[in-house]
């Protein structure tokens, strides 16, 4: 009968306190570098995210204001229309050879008293914290506008833009499109938002609705300055001003808003959730530096819109 030998005692010796607490302690090092470089990658993914969400609704924000903006006043050139002038400052001025005259746009630096008012009774907000607002008009068709499935022209929300009076006579309507643009706070989920009112729900094109649709989320407010330049015949803007410059340049509301050759649009867009690594400092509207302490990141987005209509003036007797 074979008899083994017992192992010797250093065989079965096992690891010593400090041997398991050293172990232990590595381990730990490593998992917490782990988990701190998950953690990182993670805020990363998510900061990524965010700035990219942003830069869209920015992008969309500036494309849907920009797209109106340069649409401003525009109306097809008639044929056979009579000659008609009008009297501005002492001046005759002989008016297009279309139907809609008069300025294209209307704006207003902290949003409008009633955007459901007529285009030329539209007054402007002269206290509060709301950011500015735009109004815009133009001669609609099924090419400068989204078309409804009977391919007529609409405005802003897809709204049947309505018939409007001939302003050069003859007799013959034409598709108004007016749409306003301004932002606020949704009143379902409590989030900013970029919103337009258009013409389309009107029953006449004198009963006036525009009631506002959501465009845009997370858009807190818009900023515009107007280029102006020196007259109504001049193509280029020798200042930027804001609304209420414009407002007071003396002559009719129609006369002030037709020297405007240009617009900067900014839009100042926020996340959808609060994320501290992300927020902080940033450039608003303004061009200051301002400071997010509600754990937001915010970011702002700016264009300039050339209009290529300037609709002239609407003012005088015509003759």
């Amino acid at each position: 009968m074979t008899r083994f030998n017992s192992a010797p005692a250093s065989w079965q010796r096992g690891r010593t306190i400090v041997e398991l607490m050293v172990a232990l302690t590595i381990g730990l090092v490593v998992l917490g570098a782990l988990l701190l470089v998950y953690l990182s990658s993670s805020s990363s993914g998510r900061q990524t995210q965010t700035v990219e969400r942003m830069n869209e609704d920015g992008a969309i924000a500036l494309h849907l204001l920009a797209s109106q903006l340069r649409l401003a006043g525009f109306s097809y050139p008639r044929l056979n229309v009579p000659p008609v002038s009008a009297t501005f400052n002492g001046l005759r001025k002989q008016l297009p050879d279309r139907y809609l005259v008069g300025a294209g746009l209307r704006g207003c630096d902290r949003g409008f008293v009633n955007a459901a008012a007529s285009f030329s009774e539209l007054e402007c907000a002269t206290s509060g914290t709301a950011s500015a607002a735009i109004a815009v008009r133009f001669e609609g068709d099924a090419n400068n506008t989204v078309p409804n499935k009977a391919g007529v022209a609409t405005d802003c929300v897809g709204q049947k833009a309505p018939d409007a009076p001939a302003a050069t006579g003859g007799g013959v309507s034409y598709l108004l499109v007016e749409s306003r643009f301004w932002t606020r706070t949704s009143s379902g989920i409590g989030v900013p938002e970029l919103a337009c009112g258009g013409n389309g729900g009107n029953t006449s094109a004198t009963a006036n609705t525009f009631s506002p649709k959501p465009l845009v989320q997370l858009v807190e407010s818009i900023a515009l300055r107007y280029g102006l330049a020196d007259d109504d015949i001049a193509s280029s803007s020798v200042r930027y001003v804001d609304a209420a410059t414009v407002d007071a340049l003396g002559g009719s509301v129609d006369a002030n808003w037709s020297r405007v050759v240009s617009v900067q649009v900014c839009v100042l867009v926020r996340s959808e959730e609060r994320d501290n690594t992300g927020s902080g400092g940033y450039v608003g509207c303004n061009g200051q530096t301002a400071v997010a302490t509600d754990g937001y990141t915010r970011r702002a987005y700016r264009t300039v819109v050339a209009l290529r209509n300037r609709a002239g003036f609407a003012q005088g007797v015509a003759g």
